[in-house]
């Protein structure tokens, strides 16, 4: 049974109004994702034993595609900024690889949810990076959110992000306007993804 097959059982778990949290893999591991995890998965859980880990291994391998996608748009938006050199460009992309390395093999072999949350903090990166657009920037705290709704971890990548907002907001006035925006998105989105799903 790989992660994915676990994932699928919680879910099944879910919808028949038991525990999740009473289901283990054949190695004993339990589920530990939030609830809304096993939401998510709901819709694989009524298919055939084979069907859901492949699912789930394509969707592991375009999130890997959205990751690169996302990687050279930020990548062109600093190489816009003009103020960076091929050398930095260059350890950006091996800073991006290597942090797609590690949860690309556990994500494909084991059909852990690594590139999902990878490809949300990237997307809502560079939404957060825009720079105009009210809702864009509201749906950049909704994205991110999701990986923080799903595993615990990114939600320090994402409280990073938010106070370095929050600093150059309250030093330089015209990006107040994205910080609030930013910050009713991932009230929103914590409201969605914890207390409403």
């Amino acid at each position: 049974m790989c992660s994915s097959d676990l994932y699928t059982a919680a879910a099944q778990a879910l919808l028949a109004d038991e525990d999740p949290y009473s289901v283990t893999n054949i190695r004993g591991w339990p589920y530990i994702y939030p609830p809304f995890f096993a939401v998510l998965i709901s819709p694989f859980a009524q298919l055939p034993d084979p069907w859901p880990a492949g699912i789930f291994f394509w969707i592991s391998v375009l999130c890997l595609l959205g990751s690169y996608c996302e990687c050279r748009h930020l990548l062109d938006r600093i190489h816009q900024s003009g103020n960076t050199s091929r050398r930095r460009e260059l350890i950006f992309l091996a800073l991006a690889f290597a942090a797609a390395l590690f949860p690309t093999l556990n994500c494909l072999q084991r059909g852990q949810v690594g590139l999902l949350l990878l490809y949300c903090l990237l997307l809502g990166v560079r939404l957060v990076l825009q720079p105009r657009g009210r809702q864009i920037w509201v749906l950049a705290g909704v994205i991110l959110m999701i990986p923080v709704a799903i595993k615990l971890t990114p939600a320090l990548p994402v409280a990073c992000l938010a106070g370095m907002l929050l600093v150059q907001a309250v030093l330089r006035t015209h990006l107040r306007q994205r910080c609030l925006h930013l910050f009713a998105g991932l009230v929103l989105g914590g409201a969605m993804h914890f207390l409403l799903l």
